[in-house]
């Protein structure tokens, strides 16, 4: 697994490892369901797509903690990557978007 540590924002990549390295899509409607959380409201098809979504959903409500916590309680033998506070998670969103619309100006 890679390490994030280092990007400020390295949280949510790791999880998006996690999810895509260690789950299934079965599993993680699963993991969505004990969250809980719309599996199908979820843009994409396949496990990538799904897993971004779930992150940065989840991120932009400052819930991240919730997606760790019954990780953990699925998956403990996995090691899960400790997670700022809500407000923190919601300023990183802010962050994301906001580089986000800057290089849609571009285009």
């Amino acid at each position: 697994m890679l390490k994030f540590n280092k990007h400020p924002q390295g949280y949510r990549l790791e999880l998006f490892e996690i999810l895509t390295e260690r789950f299934n899509l079965q599993e993680l409607q699963t993991l969505c369901f004990a969250i809980p959380v719309n599996y199908d409201s979820l843009e994409g098809g396949d496990l990538g797509s799904k897993a971004r979504e779930l992150v940065l959903f989840l991120m932009r409500s400052g819930r991240l903690q919730e997606l760790v916590e019954t990780g953990k309680s699925l998956r403990p033998e996995i090691t899960w990557p400790n997670i700022p506070s809500s407000k923190t998670q919601k300023r990183d969103w802010m962050e994301i978007e906001k580089e986000f619309n800057n290089l849609s100006s571009e285009f």
